[in-house]
């Protein structure tokens, strides 16, 4: 107890991130290939899109098929050019690049939960360790990984900033992680826009006077949404324009799961289950009673309260809506994508606040060792 309360959130952190950086650096000096099979798996497939910017090749065509969609074009891109800066080798920086994506998830993740939760030190340690945690196994030059684990909460950080204080630096920031995500993962710009239309939705609906809404929100977007426009034509241009949207070789609709409900399913059980039966001791019922407390309690922020649901709703709507869609209109987006960006945010949101409940009902020391507890599983 009295560590938490001599130390600062950062210096917390800092002890934690450190140590762990430096041993999946060590870990990955070890490493003489990617661990990935050579002739197939996401990392020797991002790999081969690294290695054509690399030599040079040209950032308007797919690296792999003739004629594909560019859909990873700007992150390998961006990779390629800054080993060429430096002159690192290609397979270094695909090594090494885990260690800054576990700096960058850490400070993400940080500035997210001093949004949620600005008066609890305990939580915002917590949620960043926990959030870190989550992709520890994950990390690797996947353009999909780096948005989830950092640009989106990013996103959700600046938004709350953004709606908290509507001045011009906090328009261009949430504008710049806005389009920042669609630049680095094509999906994440498709997930952030549903998550973002269902809050307004929802803000809509719980305001008073809806026409005073509908022209304070347009004037205050306005801005965000030219800058994120502006810097995400290059790559939809690209697909609309240079492709009209149909390619020779459609390699992604080759790659497309049929739809599946208990992919879905499987992703909802996750919400509120984990997959290690004694974790699930500590797991459930968190995330139950942090589900309870958002929606009972009247000290949290209407914005924290409106993210919250918009998460919740982009989720059920994108893993599910191939349901309806499939069979009425024979069509449906990336469903599978979606729960990856919601998923882990959702139920780490929910565990913090099932947390502070139990901190109001528990004495601090006992919610302490409680909260060591779940750490440590």
């Amino acid at each position: 107890m009295s560590f938490l309360s001599d130390y600062s959130d950062k210096k917390i952190l800092l002890l934690f991130v450190l140590p762990v950086s430096i041993t999946y650096g060590f870990l990955l000096s070890q490493f003489k290939q990617l661990p990935s099979a050579i002739y197939g798996g996401d990392l020797y497939y991002h790999f081969g899109m690294f290695n054509h910017y690399f030599h040079g090749g040209d950032i308007l065509s797919d690296p792999i098929f003739n004629r594909e969609l560019v859909f990873y074009s700007l992150f390998p891109y961006f990779l390629a050019k800054v080993s060429n800066l430096f002159n690192l080798s290609a397979l270094s920086i695909y090594k090494f690049l885990p260690v800054i994506e576990i700096l960058t998830a850490t400070v993400a993740s940080f500035l997210l939960s001093k949004q949620l939760f600005a008066k609890n030190k305990l939580l915002r340690i917590v949620f960043t360790i926990s959030w870190v945690g989550v992709f520890h196994s994950f990390f690797f030059t996947h353009p999909r990984i780096f948005a989830v684990s950092t640009l989106f909460p990013l996103l959700v950080w600046s938004f709350l900033k953004f709606r908290d204080k509507r001045n011009l630096t906090n328009q261009l920031i949430f504008a710049g992680c806005y389009s920042s995500l669609g630049l680095t993962h094509l999906f994440g710009f498709i997930a952030a826009s549903i998550f973002l239309l269902f809050f307004y939705l929802y803000s809509f609906l719980q305001s008073e006077n809806k026409t005073l809404f509908i022209k304070r929100e347009s004037k205050n977007l306005i801005l965000p949404a030219i800058v994120a426009v502006i810097a995400i034509f290059p790559l939809l241009g690209v697909i609309t324009f240079y492709y009209n949207v149909n390619t020779l070789n459609p390699a992604t609709s080759y790659s497309t799961p049929v739809p599946d409900l208990m992919y879905a399913a499987k992703h909802l059980f996750f919400l509120v289950f984990n997959r290690g039966t004694l974790f699930n001791l500590i797991y459930f019922p968190l995330v139950i009673i942090g589900f309870y407390y958002v929606f009972i309690s009247r000290k949290i922020k209407q914005n924290i309260k409106g993210v919250i649901v918009a998460l919740l709703l982009a989720f059920f709507i994108g893993s599910f809506h191939f349901v309806v869609t499939q069979s009425l209109f024979d069509f449906y987006w990336v469903y599978w994508q979606f729960p990856f960006y919601f998923t882990y945010l959702i139920s780490l949101i929910f565990i913090c606040y099932g947390i502070l409940f139990l901190q109001k009902k528990l004495t601090y020391r006992k919610s302490l060792y409680f909260v060591l507890l779940f750490s440590i599983f």
